[in-house]
């Protein structure tokens, strides 16, 4: 996923009304040279089914899965190749407070404007890996992460984003397994 294609991802969004921020691979790779395939945006809490429903009928979205075990994505045209992309719920992130904090938090403290739209920080990003479930398929993303040149102590950053939203005794173990993991890996 090249910036120009999340750029072109991002007007479909506009030109459907949605305020969303790119999040994952995507946002990673505006600060580290990460390779992602995909593009992950978190839109509004409020515009969530308006958001799948609106982008399920856009004419440039090629494929649509809304099944209950996945997360609403799909794939959409853009630039003439099939991009695979997830729309993401705050809901799922937002611990103990609501989604509508936890995307106020990410728009105003966790994000930075880019061309194409707001883009999550990397702690930002990686906190939302540790707090979801299943967390262990996010470890090779985090891994890769590192290998690109993200630092440790976004790991840090991650915690205390943990502890605002009241998930810190889930989000701790999971540090300490990752910390594990990347010193055998080396990447710490």
């Amino acid at each position: 996923m090249t910036s120009d294609e999340a750029a072109d991802f991002a007007r479909i969004l506009r030109r459907n009304h949605l305020d969303f921020v790119f999040v994952g691979g995507t946002a990673i790779r505006r600060h580290y040279p990460s390779q992602t395939f995909d593009v992950d945006v978190m839109v509004l809490p409020g515009d969530y089914r308006r958001a799948v429903e609106a982008i399920d009928r856009d004419p440039s979205v090629a494929s649509m899965d809304r099944g209950p075990a996945s997360i609403p994505g799909g794939h959409v045209i853009v630039r003439g190749q099939l991009v695979r992309f997830d729309l993401l719920d705050p809901a799922a992130y937002a611990g103990v407070r609501s989604a509508s904090e936890f995307y106020r938090y990410v728009r105003r403290y966790g994000s930075e404007p880019s061309p194409a739209g707001r883009v999550a920080r990397p702690a930002v990003v990686w906190y939302m890996r540790l707090v979801i479930d299943p967390y262990e398929l996010y470890f090779p993303k985090i891994l890769r992460d590192l290998r690109a040149g993200v630092p440790w102590s976004t790991v840090d950053a991650a915690r205390r984003i943990a502890r605002r939203f009241g998930v810190r005794a889930r989000v701790g173990p999971r540090i300490r397994l990752l910390a594990e993991v990347a010193e055998i890996a080396r990447l710490r």
